[in-house]
């Protein structure tokens, strides 16, 4: 599983980075990370310069997640493509809620 919910409104992501990219999207798991760690692929059309790539990605989240981009945060990862990132809902959810939310983002990256 690529995320960790916690109760109420915490959620933890494991995300591979793709910096670079035409577009920002969301891509399908399996599409040559190299990683066995289940994730959570993005295409990133900013490049990997002082930051750029990771305030993107921030963004990019924010609006999937309907978040507010300054509750999304890279907390591990910064120069990898590979990161951690910690996401505030706006809103209190149940775990199950959580769960139909990610599912959703899988199927829309496929």
């Amino acid at each position: 599983m690529f995320y960790k919910f916690t109760p109420p409104r915490h959620l933890t992501l494991q995300v591979h980075a793709k910096p670079g990219a035409r577009l920002t999207k969301l891509v399908p798991h399996g599409t040559g990370t190299g990683s066995s760690i289940p994730q959570l692929n993005i295409m990133l059309s900013a490049r990997p310069v002082e930051g750029a790539a990771n305030v993107a990605l921030c963004e990019f989240l924010a609006q999937v997640l309907k978040a507010r981009k300054s509750d999304v945060q890279v907390v591990a990862g910064l120069t990898s493509r590979d990161k951690v990132v910690r996401v505030e809902l706006r809103e209190s959810m149940t775990e199950e809620q959580v769960r139909v939310l990610m599912e959703g983002l899988v199927e829309e990256a496929e």
